[in-house]
């Protein structure tokens, strides 16, 4: 455990002060001589750079750490010996890449690891305004933790988020493209491809909380509606539900979203004061609380990571849209003390079996 707190607070103490040195009235002021320019510069890029080395570090040198590890060994041993796995294309070629140089099976998690964490922080510090809450919020969202043990999926999501840009820019080939290399690391990233129709719509907030008010009766109502349907049309097949697979409860991860789409709402309107671009960040809170409700099955988790990762960039930038100090500093502290938690809680409860961590200087 102490690990893993002392690779988030190594990690977010140089974002604290990149967001001290990077502000714009400095960096970019014309009266600044050039010379100083190039210092802030390279001071930015080198305190990025140490707030993604041990996030990096930790997730790459692991051994034995997380649910599917032994899975991913013993795959990799099996192609090195001749033999084939049952993955994607992309996945497949990566280890027959490994295996022609026999390299040590380490190997997987270094590069896996190290595409991920680079992903994933480009887009945090080309995007965010808040770099330090955004990494809490990879901690406490339990996306990092993830990627140690669905290294696969855990890819394509990185993938599928570092393609936002394509949407901000509005190049959907580019777009497009990033979601075909990210599917054949994991199919169920064929889920990112129509986000890119997100943005091509804006709605009212009226018009949200109308959506939201259908979808909550309909997913009070679910079980039921289900049950009559297959009554009706399928009389002699059972009902999707049962007590293993259900998931409609209003469960206390289930609020937390309400609430976050909520706060979306309310600051719809500074929000794309911001930028136009925020459409996107806005709609997808809307979308997450739809496809919890409407398809509730444990699977739904693995499948609203597409959506919730871009969070990291959300919650920042609400705090950011808020021009009044003493909300702002509320807002702030309020996300800093949930994700804190939620990043003491994964590690405590240990979902994906990071505990207790080890490296492969161990074995």
């Amino acid at each position: 455990m102490a690990t893993y707190i002392s690779m988030a607070v190594i990690s977010i103490l140089p974002a604290i002060l990149y967001s001290v040195i990077n502000q714009k009235r400095v960096l970019y002021d014309e009266t600044v001589l050039k010379q100083k320019k190039k210092i802030k510069t390279f001071l930015i890029y080198y305190l990025a750079f140490c707030s993604f080395i041990p996030l990096f570090l930790v997730s790459a040198f692991r051994w034995d750490v997380g649910t599917d590890f032994k899975n991913y060994l013993s795959n990799y041993q099996n192609v090195i010996h001749g033999g084939n796995t049952r993955f994607e294309i992309g996945y497949n070629f990566f280890l027959e890449f490994l295996a022609l140089f026999q390299a040590h099976p380490i190997w997987v998690f270094i590069l896996t690891s190290l595409v991920f964490n680079i992903l994933v922080f480009i887009i945090i510090y080309k995007y965010s305004p808040i770099p330090s809450l955004s990494i809490l919020i990879l901690l406490g969202s339990n996306i990092y933790f993830f990627s140690m043990t669905g290294i696969r999926q855990a890819i394509a999501v990185a993938i599928c988020f570092f393609s936002i840009q394509f949407i901000f820019k509005k190049q959907p080939i580019k777009f497009i493209f990033s979601v075909i290399i990210a599917t054949i690391f994991h199919k169920s990233a064929l889920i990112a491809l129509p986000l890119y129709l997100i943005v091509a719509r804006r709605y009212t907030v009226k018009q949200y909380f109308v959506i939201v008010a259908i979808t909550l009766v309909i997913a009070l109502n679910l079980e039921d509606i289900v049950e009559y349907l297959f009554s009706l049309f399928a009389p002699n097949y059972l009902s999707p539900f049962n007590k293993s697979t259900k998931f409609v409860e209003m469960t206390k991860g289930n609020v937390i979203r309400f609430l976050l789409m909520l706060l979306t709402l309310f600051y719809a309107r500074k929000l794309l004061k911001l930028s136009k671009n925020n459409i996107f960040l806005i709609h997808i809170q809307p979308l997450i609380f739809l496809t919890y409700f409407l398809i509730p099955f444990q699977i739904t988790y693995r499948m609203v990571m597409y959506l919730e990762i871009f969070n990291i960039i959300l919650i920042p930038t609400i705090i950011y849209a808020e021009k009044n100090n003493w909300k702002r500093i509320i807002l702030l502290i309020t996300m800093l003390l949930y994700y804190a938690y939620m990043f003491i809680s994964s590690i405590l409860n240990d979902p994906h079996n990071v505990l207790p961590y080890k490296t492969v200087f161990n074995m």
